[in-house]
């Protein structure tokens, strides 16, 4: 399929045969002739734009005119999920998945302009550059993936959450700041445990 440019039956009357299901439902709908042309999203068929009951005496003219909206909707699909994924790459971080600085300033802009007091949760990963020189890249990424999930877990922060959150959203109260402290000065003691080398 991924050769041809369209799908072409004459005559439905050929599928009664070998494709009963198909047929009844096209003969059901008054279908007595189809063509269909397909189109693509990186290489891989993804649906198709048809015709029923076209014109005889102008399929050529039919076929020439789908066969050119059908590219145009393939290129139009791709550029949407490109500009999404662009999107994607340009406000979340690709370790964590959670929202990064152009999100967070984006929110922090928003919030200026609304009323009401806002929240913000504030954490820095003490050693971590130490980490990566001792340690190597893959143990800091490490933890900081366990940093996000703790933090996550914690004060109930989505990957679509941004590190700014408005009061009603959070779901720990302030009181509770010293437990989230503590569990995050146990969990650096665990990270640096894991850390010792073998003796």
């Amino acid at each position: 399929m991924k050769t041809s440019s369209c799908v072409l039956i004459e005559d439905i009357e050929v599928l009664k045969e070998n494709d009963p299901i198909d047929y009844y439902n096209l003969k059901r709908q008054g279908v007595k002739r189809l063509l269909d042309v397909p189109f693509y999203h990186d290489g891989e068929l993804i649906g198709y734009l048809g015709a029923d009951n076209y014109e005889v005496n102008d399929l050529i003219h039919t076929r020439g005119i789908l066969e050119t909206l059908s590219y145009f909707i393939g290129a139009k699909i791709t550029n949407h999920n490109l500009l999404r994924n662009l999107d994607r790459l340009s406000r979340y971080d690709d370790l964590t998945g959670l929202h990064n600085r152009n999100a967070m300033i984006e929110k922090v802009s928003w919030m200026k302009k609304s009323a009401g007091p806002v929240g913000l949760i504030y954490a820095d990963l003490n050693g971590l550059r130490e980490t990566n020189d001792k340690l190597g890249h893959e143990v800091g990424d490490a933890a900081l993936k366990q940093v996000a999930n703790l933090l996550i877990q914690r004060y109930g922060i989505a990957a679509d959450d941004c590190p700014v959150r408005l009061p009603q959203q959070c779901k720990t109260p302030a009181r509770d700041g010293h437990q989230g402290q503590e569990r995050l000065a146990g969990h650096r003691q665990r990270v640096n445990s894991q850390r010792q080398p073998a003796r």
